[in-house]
């Protein structure tokens, strides 16, 4: 069930409390500074008017309209979704998560806007979303029909990357992605080979897990559900190389990304057309 996934998400490591406290506190952060930067404008400009042009130093830009409108409109989703989900209404908390992520990324779009301590804060609570909403979404029954990467998702995923920080880096998520989907590929394969292994054997299996590997890979649903997560996992998978490929600042991908993204597009491909004929 959807519980015991997410019991089983947080033993592999995504236990980090996801709270919508710290995209608050640091969208307040981003906003307050662009208004210090409009005081402060101001406040100089007499004394700026006097100075050479060679004697001006840099000036971060005062934010845009529209960078504050996806910030703030960020903040409002992830409030939702963190309120959804602490009453365990996952179905409505995912759209949520996912919209938190689209919107903070289009608050990120231009990096000389922001400081980079406060954008890294933003980043980080981003990566704990992306973290939730792939729990979720894995644990939630198959539909690739509905499940697209948007644009605006993989833009988020560019402007995250973008900025550099330690707390997330487009190629490494993208190849712990890229792991996990061929390790959920490999394990549909070997439950697969055990439903076709004879019941009877020589050597009893005191823990009778032949008999369950075998009786899960006959269940078309388990079957189905495997496919599902490795799915959403190439899905986000090419996103990040494709962000990557972008922010590398090489004219050209290196070839093995290249040959990585074209493998991973045709494997979500086979997925999605397995998973609608279910």
């Amino acid at each position: 069930d959807i519980d015991g996934i997410l019991a089983m998400g947080k033993a592999m490591g995504g236990d980090e409390e996801v709270s919508d406290a710290e995209a608050m506190a640091v969208v307040n952060d981003l906003l307050k500074e662009d208004a210090g930067k409009d005081a402060a404008a101001e406040e100089d400009k007499a004394a700026r008017r006097g100075r050479a042009a060679s004697e001006d130093e840099p000036r971060r830009p005062a934010m845009d309209a529209e960078a504050r409108s996806a910030l703030e409109r960020g903040a409002h989703e992830a409030k939702l979704a963190v309120a959804h989900d602490a009453r365990k209404e996952y179905q409505a908390a995912l759209p949520h998560y996912d919209a938190a992520v689209d919107h903070f990324g289009a608050g990120l779009a231009d990096p000389t806007q922001h400081q980079p301590a406060v954008t890294e804060r933003l980043v980080q609570t981003m990566v704990s979303y992306l973290d939730r909403a792939s729990q979720l979404r894995q644990a939630m029954a198959p539909d690739a029909e509905r499940f697209q990467s948007s644009a605006m998702r993989t833009q988020a995923i560019e402007n995250m990357a973008r900025y550099k920080h330690k707390s997330f880096s487009a190629l490494s998520r993208g190849v712990a992605c890229r792991k996990a989907a061929i390790a959920m590929e490999q394990s549909l394969a070997s439950t697969a080979a055990a439903a076709t292994e004879p019941e009877e054997s020589a050597v009893p299996d005191l823990f009778g897990t032949s008999a369950a590997a075998a009786a899960e890979a006959r269940s078309p649903d388990a079957a189905q559900k495997r496919r599902w997560q490795a799915f959403v996992l190439y899905s986000e998978a090419i996103d990040c190389f494709m962000a990557y490929a972008k922010t590398s600042g090489e004219a050209d991908p290196p070839p093995m990304v290249s040959k990585a993204l074209v493998e991973m597009m045709d494997k979500a491909e086979a997925l999605k057309a397995r998973l609608a004929v279910s």
